[in-house]
């Protein structure tokens, strides 16, 4: 009895450590399951962060910050359109690239003959200056076009800025051509007139500005009060911005869009 006994007892041991040691062997494979588990995730995570950044520097290297805080276009004939839109671009009749330059924050359309310009500025961006020159072409502004400073200078030519926004000052010279600007206008605003016609349609109310006036057997109207003939007026709102109208034998117009 006592050797069964003891026999029992000897392979009841053998039996628990058996049992043990397959134990442990599986949760060493376990173990060894969830390292690789582990080592899989972080290197998907790590190539994912990887074409996660490639593709942050691709889409940087596409859509650059703006080159260039001020703009200068001469234009002889021909037509030039300007919209707002996602980037900037500069076509010719239909889609071809046209020639531009930047220099010194500066972006210079050279002097353009004939054919139709198309020119996309990025929404919502304030330049610090634009410059614009017409001589016999036409120029269109549909788009927000936002600046500090606007000078337009036209010959013969015609020009329509729409939804204008100008912080600090504009000025417009018309010669015996036409222009009609409209949106924000804030600072001073400066229109000369030759034999042509100017039309000013800006933001706000008449009070909003103080006036000086300078007629040379010209007309100026200014909402329902009209001036005629040769004189020199100004009117003192107590305003922070000023329009200065300068006319010779053309024609001035400002009306407020209430």
């Amino acid at each position: 009895m006592k050797k069964i006994t003891l026999l029992s007892v000897y392979f009841a041991v053998i039996l628990y450590l058996a049992a043990c040691g397959g134990t442990s062997a599986n949760t060493e494979s376990v173990t060894t399951d969830s390292e690789e588990d582990s080592q899989s995730a972080e290197t998907t995570d790590s190539e994912e962060t990887t074409q996660s950044t490639e593709a942050a520097e691709t889409d940087e290297q596409e859509n650059p910050d703006q080159e260039f805080v001020n703009i200068e276009i001469e234009l002889t004939t021909g037509t030039i359109k300007i919209y707002s839109g996602d980037a900037f671009s500069l076509t010719y009749d239909g889609g071809k690239t046209a020639e531009y330059s930047v220099t010194d924050s500066t972006l210079y359309v050279p002097d353009q003959n004939a054919g139709e310009l198309t020119l996309i500025l990025p929404s919502g961006y304030v330049f610090d200056t634009v410059t614009i020159s017409v001589d016999q072409g036409h120029l269109y502004a549909e788009g927000r076009l936002s600046a500090k400073k606007l000078s337009l200078d036209l010959g013969e030519g015609e020009a329509t800025l729409e939804d204008l926004s100008v912080s600090e000052s504009c000025t417009v010279n018309v010669k015996r051509g036409s222009a009609f600007l409209s949106g924000t206008l804030a600072g001073t605003v400066e229109a000369q007139c030759n034999e042509g016609q100017i039309q000013i349609r800006p933001s706000g109310q008449q009070t909003d500005f103080n006036y000086d006036l300078e007629l040379s057997d010209a007309s100026v109207q200014i909402e329902d009060e009209n001036y005629h003939g040769t004189l020199e007026k100004t009117v003192d709102n107590s305003a922070e911005d000023t329009i200065n109208l300068s006319c010779t034998k053309g024609e001035i117009s400002v009306e407020f869009e209430h």
